[in-house]
C-alpha cells in the first residue's frame, strides 16, 4: 500500500493545495523580514507558474533553481540544506558542460533508473555525489570519492518510489525518502530588482484574478443553497399534509 506524507501548514504557492509527499522549494527567492519560502507541489503546471507575493523582494519566475525534499527539515538546518543544494547544482551543471574530469561525461549523464541519457531539465541527487560536504573529516572525504553522481530524468522521477522497480535488486546509495534532489536547468540570471510600483501592480493583478475565482465559487454556493432551500420547502409541505 502506498503512503504519502502531508506537509503540515504548507500549501503550494501556485495552486493553493496542500503539499503531499514532495515539497519543491525555490533556491533563489528572498523574502522581506520572514522565513517563508516559495513552496510548490509536483504538478508541472505549478512549477511553471510565475508567483507574486507581498513578502517577496521580486516575483518568482519558473526559471529559478529548485530543490525537492521528501524529508522534514527543521528551521536551523534550512541554510545547510540550501547550501548543499546550491553546491550540488553547480556540480551538475559542470558535468553537463563537460568540465568534469573525473569520468567520461556521457557515462555520468545517464538516468539512474532507465539508463537513458538525461536532458535538461532533469533532477540531480544532492547527497549521492557527495558534493554537499565541505568539511575535511575522513568520513566526508570518503563520501566524495566513493559515490557516483545520480541523475534522474523527469519521466522516471514522475513514477516516484515505484521507479526502483526498473532496477530489481538495487543496492546503490540513492535513498528516495531522505535524499534531496535539485532541478538541473540552464542558469538564468535574475532581472534587475523591480520597483515598488511594479510589485504593487503585479500584486493587484494577482488579487484581481483570485477575486474573480472567489466570486464564481460564491455564485455556485448561492445556487446550491437555493436548491437546498427549495427542497426543504417542498418537504415541509409534504409533512404538513401527512395524517
Amino acid at each position: 500500500m502506498l503512503t504519502f506524507s502531508v506537509w503540515c501548514r504548507c500549501n503550494c504557492d501556485a495552486c493553493g493545495g496542500s503539499i503531499i509527499d514532495s515539497r519543491i522549494i525555490c533556491l533563489n527567492c528572498k523574502t522581506t523580514n520572514t522565513w517563508n519560502s516559495v513552496d510548490l507541489c509536483e504538478n508541472p503546471s505549478c512549477i511553471e507558474t510565475m508567483i507574486t507575493r507581498s513578502d517577496l523582494t521580486r516575483p518568482h519566475p519558473p526559471t529559478h533553481d529548485f530543490v525537492k525534499i521528501r524529508r522534514m527539515v527543521h528551521l536551523p538546518y534550512i541554510g545547510i540544506m540550501e547550501r548543499d543544494a546550491h553546491s550540488a547544482l553547480e556540480h551538475a551543471r559542470s558535468i553537463f558542460s563537460g568540465r568534469d574530469s573525473g569520468q567520461e561525461t556521457n557515462e555520468l549523464l545517464k538516468c539512474l533508473f532507465c539508463k537513458e541519457r538525461v536532458q535538461k531539465p532533469c533532477w540531480y541527487c544532492v547527497k549521492c555525489e557527495g558534493n554537499y560536504s565541505k568539511t575535511t573529516t575522513i568520513y566526508n572525504l570518503l563520501i566524495i570519492y566513493c559515490l557516483d553522481p545520480t541523475f534522474i530524468c523527469n519521466a522516471c522521477d514522475s513514477l516516484g518510489n515505484t521507479a526502483f522497480g526498473k532496477i530489481p535488486g538495487y543496492n546503490g546509495s540513492h535513498a528516495f525518502d531522505t535524499h534531496d534532489l535539485v532541478r538541473c536547468t540552464d542558469k538564468v540570471e535574475d532581472e534587475e530588482e523591480l520597483s515598488m510600483e511594479t510589485r504593487l501592480d503585479r500584486l493587484e493583478n494577482w488579487f484581481r484574478r483570485h477575486e474573480g475565482r472567489m466570486e464564481e465559487r460564491l455564485s455556485k454556493m448561492e445556487g446550491i443553497l437555493e436548491g437546498i432551500s427549495r427542497v426543504l420547502q417542498s418537504n415541509s409541505g409534504l409533512i404538513g399534509i401527512c395524517p
